[in-house]
């Protein structure tokens, strides 16, 4: 069974129970993390524009981060809400994109945070502490891709 397939103009989610069960509870974690502005595991979803420039970045901070934090917020939402099927038009694929794309990054900072190299990455390398939160990190790359092939042919150009 396939996570997700194009059917007609809309993406069908259906998720085997112990991936929705993963999902019930790291997306609630995330929306945790994001509430808690500021914290370095966020460093991946909210890089430096102007890293050169203190102001400039704050400046940009200012105008940017309410909006990123909605945006990422209500795309969690549209994911939890879809955990038990959902029929997704063009805006419910990019939530479901932004949602899981935010949760591989912090997982990528995490284990990078441990010296953990993400280009030659394996994750039944890592210790046993480590191993798990790698077989995430992985596992969120293969549902991003699956979502990507089942939407390909709906993108324009």
């Amino acid at each position: 069974m396939r996570r997700f397939r194009l059917d007609g103009e809309e993406i069908v989610v259906s998720l085997p129970r112990v991936e929705r069960d993963v999902l019930a509870q790291l997306l609630p974690q995330l929306r945790e993390l994001l509430m808690g502005a500021g914290d370095p595991m966020l460093r991946r979803l909210n890089p430096p524009a102007r890293p050169d420039d203190a102001e400039a970045e704050q400046r940009y901070r200012d105008l940017v981060d309410d909006d990123l934090l909605l945006a990422r917020l209500e795309s969690l939402e549209t994911v939890e809400e879809g955990l038990d099927g959902a029929r997704l038009d063009d805006e419910g694929v990019a939530a479901w994109m932004r949602s899981l794309n935010s949760l591989r990054l912090v997982l990528a900072e995490r284990l990078a945070s441990e010296g953990i190299d993400l280009v030659a990455f394996d994750a039944d390398a890592l210790d046993d502490e480590l191993e798990p939160l790698g077989h995430l990190y992985e596992w969120m790359g293969w549902m991003l891709s699956d979502l990507l092939d089942a939407a390909a042919p709906t993108l324009d150009g």
